[in-house]
């Protein structure tokens, strides 16, 4: 079976380390996240870069273990140029998209706005014309993306970890499932596939998470395997070792669902709720289909 992780930031300091070049800094976090990845039986991963730099040396020297997905600012006035130079030059095999923030706008109106307004319209648009999928951000609010995919029907695109409020980001919600109707309702839609990421997060219970199961069962009943993506985004919920995660501080704390990469992966590869061949699809053949990476054996 291989395996294929959904979704990785830097694993590695984020920080300035004196005395060394940018070079042994960018080195550094890419044998962290291979030694990670190595450590728990990852064949690849797809990165959502902070530092584009980085990403663009790692992917170039391990085109086998790691691919970009870039990210994109929809009102960007160069957006056409930057789609067709990441596909050109085969930098990206994606691009991820804010779609909605739930902080910045919690009841969706101004998402809905934006989309209404046609601000997505000239990135997604060429999307289309290069055959680009686009990962979705919306936390919270998912029914901005079934927007979206109705009004861009030759898109892919994909929700991002099942557009649901996780632990450390932000505190647990007393039902962490209960925008699953509407996300149920997306699936309904072909050209959109979900991103199982953080679940263990979800879990009032230690590995392995057997109270997620039945809203998880729902999830990928809706889109079927075909369309379902497993990803870990492990570097938001454990921080990483001796270093302070600048970027997610919550991460380091004790909070519910606080798991490890090796039970970010083994609750799913491990399970007897899943058939060996919904497992092989889900944990590598989804995503290998959807960005045509790593080249199918």
């Amino acid at each position: 079976m291989k395996i294929v992780d959904g979704q990785h930031h830097e694993l590695g300091p984020r920080l300035d380390w004196e005395g060394q070049s940018a070079e042994v800094q960018r080195m550094v976090l890419t044998e962290l996240l291979l030694g990670w990845m190595d450590a728990v039986g990852v064949d690849a991963a797809l990165v959502n870069p902070l530092d584009d730099a980085w990403a663009a040396d790692a992917t170039a020297k391990h085109t086998d273990r790691l691919a970009c997905v870039a990210s994109v600012k929809p009102d960007d006035p160069d957006v056409e140029q930057r789609i067709a130079q990441l596909r050109e030059a085969s930098t990206a095999v994606a691009v991820r998209v804010q779609c909605h923030a739930a902080r910045q706008d919690p009841t969706g109106q101004r998402s809905r706005e934006r989309v209404e307004g046609g601000v997505f319209d000239r990135l997604f648009q060429s999307c289309r014309e290069h055959d680009m999928p686009v990962f979705c951000s919306a936390y919270g609010y998912v029914g901005i993306i079934g927007e979206i995919a109705k009004r861009h029907p030759e898109v892919r695109f994909v929700v991002d970890h099942m557009a649901i409020q996780q632990p450390p980001t932000w505190p647990a919600d007393d039902d962490p499932w209960r925008s699953l109707p509407e996300l149920q309702s997306v699936a309904s839609l072909p050209n959109t596939l979900v991103k199982i990421t953080g679940v263990p997060s979800l879990s009032r219970e230690s590995y392995p998470y057997r109270d997620i199961w039945e809203p998880l069962h729902r999830v990928i009943d809706a889109f079927q395997p075909a369309r379902t993506i497993w990803a870990s985004d492990i570097g938001r919920f454990v921080g990483r070792i001796g270093w302070s995660n600048t970027l997610f501080p919550q991460g380091q704390k004790d909070y519910q669902g606080k798991h490890s990469y090796a039970e970010s992966l083994l609750y799913l590869r491990e399970t007897d709720e899943l058939s060996e061949a919904d497992k092989q699809q889900i944990l590598g053949g989804t995503v290998t289909e959807l960005v045509g990476w790593p080249t199918p054996a």
